[in-house]
C-alpha cells in the first residue's frame, strides 16, 4: 500500500536542495562582495582578500554539493525506488536546509518499510521469458 510519506519526503528533500542552492548563490555574492568591495580592516586583523571571502566560498561548495544530493535522493523518493539513496538525499537536505531537512529525514526513516515493500514487488514481478 503506498502511502503519502515518500512523496512528502522527496518534496522536502527537493525544496531542501532548492534553498541549499539558492543559499550558495547569495554565499558567492557575499564573498565576491568581501573580497573586492569591502573593507574588513574596522572589524578585525587585515587579511588577504582571497582569505576575507574565501570561507563563504566553501559553505557555497559545500551547499551546492549536498543541494545535489537532496534533490537526487528526493526524486529517487518519490519514485520509491531505493531507500538508501532517499535516506542519503534527507541527511544531505539537513545540510542543505534545516529547516526543510529535518522533517524530510524524519519522515523518510518512517517510509523505510514502504521503500522495501515496492523494492520487493519489484524484484518478484514475473519477467516473460520466451522458450525455444
Amino acid at each position: 500500500m503506498q502511502t503519502w510519506k515518500p512523496t512528502v519526503a522527496g518534496i522536502l528533500d527537493i525544496i531542501a536542495g532548492v534553498h541549499g542552492f539558492v543559499g550558495a548563490m547569495v554565499l558567492f555574492g557575499l564573498a565576491g562582495v568581501l573580497s573586492f568591495g569591502f573593507d574588513m580592516q574596522q572589524f578585525g586583523p587585515r587579511f588577504p582578500a582571497f582569505f576575507r571571502g574565501g570561507l563563504f566560498v566553501v559553505i557555497a561548495i559545500s551547499h551546492i554539493v549536498f543541494g545535489s544530493l537532496a534533490i537526487i535522493g528526493g526524486i529517487i523518493a518519490l519514485s520509491r525506488r531505493n531507500w538508501g539513496w532517499a535516506l542519503t538525499g534527507g541527511i544531505a537536505s539537513i545540510f542543505a536546509s534545516f529547516i526543510w531537512g529535518i522533517p524530510a529525514i524524519i519522515i523518510t526513516a518512517l517510509a523505510e518499510s514502504e521503500f522495501k515493500m515496492a523494492d520487493a514487488n519489484l524484484h518478484h514481478a514475473k519477467v516473460p521469458t520466451a522458450h525455444l
